[in-house]
């Protein structure tokens, strides 16, 4: 799975966070929890915090599918 791969050793293998990266099931989320805003995060970063920019490592519709899982996982845990 591409978020395992790509994700995990920062955000965590269930998305909450570490001392690296934050916690993606948080009610809001610094930089937004659209698919188009989750899109750009992945595809440019945020250097100044760490995370790298996806854009070239992976393509668009892999960064499409990890926001998509993000999403869902989101729907899921706010929802409990």
């Amino acid at each position: 799975m591409l978020y395992q791969q790509m994700c995990a050793s920062c955000h965590g293998d269930n998305l909450k966070g570490t001392d690296k990266g934050a916690n993606l099931l948080a009610a809001q989320l610094k930089h937004g929890a659209t698919k188009a805003m989750l899109m750009a995060v992945i595809t440019n970063g945020v250097l100044d915090k760490g995370m790298p920019a996806w854009n070239g490592a992976i393509s668009k519709p892999q960064i499409a599918k990890i926001a998509d899982y993000i999403i869902a996982k989101r729907r899921v845990s706010l929802r409990n």
